[in-house]
């Protein structure tokens, strides 16, 4: 009797070692997921998150990281936007079919210099082919505090505002229902600016 008693009693001391060594392990494994999902991203990787929010229209993407304040710059024109206008702005680059391709990244100065190309409906029209900028972020708390091109590098001012001469005078002679399509940048606006284009290639 005692062999067997002795026999369960360390059977039963391996079981409860074997289950406290499982759930040790199971600890580590989580608490390692976890670490990694809370892992800050890189600047590198939000700004390319950035770009990507907006070629796949993700909003929501885009609203993550972005800070709650956001200071446009773009050569010597500054813009503040508090999150929700930006977004909106943002609403009316996407629904322009904008698409961006990242050419090459790097920190620089505690931001993120990226050289990018972009097209779109709008660009292709007014400008005739893509353009490429320089364009710089800075961070706050993991978020993008600001941003903008610092640079154009392919930007021909000539046929851009040729174009939209052109536009803009066939909208005032034969569709002044819309008129305001150039300065409205919201979704509204940019389904206006896509049928100004629409109509006046359909002239030719």
């Amino acid at each position: 009797m005692t062999y067997w008693i002795l026999c369960y009693t360390l059977s039963s001391k391996y079981i409860v070692m074997r289950t406290v060594y499982f759930l040790i392990c199971l600890s580590i494994f989580f608490s390692s997921c976890n670490s990694k999902k809370s892992a800050p991203k890189s600047n590198i990787e939000i700004v390319k998150t950035y770009y990507n929010a907006l070629n796949n229209k993700d909003i929501n993407a885009l609203s993550n990281i972005l800070a709650d304040s956001v200071l446009q710059k773009e050569i010597d024109y500054k813009m503040p936007f508090d999150k929700a206008t930006y977004l909106e702005l943002c609403k009316w680059d996407m629904a322009l079919d904008a698409n961006y391709k990242i050419i090459s990244m790097a920190e620089v100065d505690g931001g993120v210099k990226a050289k990018i190309t972009k097209i779109g409906k709008r660009l292709q029209f007014l400008h005739e082919r893509p353009t490429i900028a320089e364009d710089f972020f800075e961070f706050e708390n993991d978020k993008i505090r600001t941003l903008g091109a610092t640079k154009f590098i392919v930007f021909d001012e000539k046929t851009f505002l040729k174009n939209r001469k052109k536009l803009t005078t066939f909208v005032d002679n034969h569709h002044p229902e819309l008129n305001g399509f150039l300065y409205d940048q919201t979704p509204k606006g940019a389904a206006k600016y896509l049928k100004a284009i629409e109509l006046f290639e359909a002239q030719k």
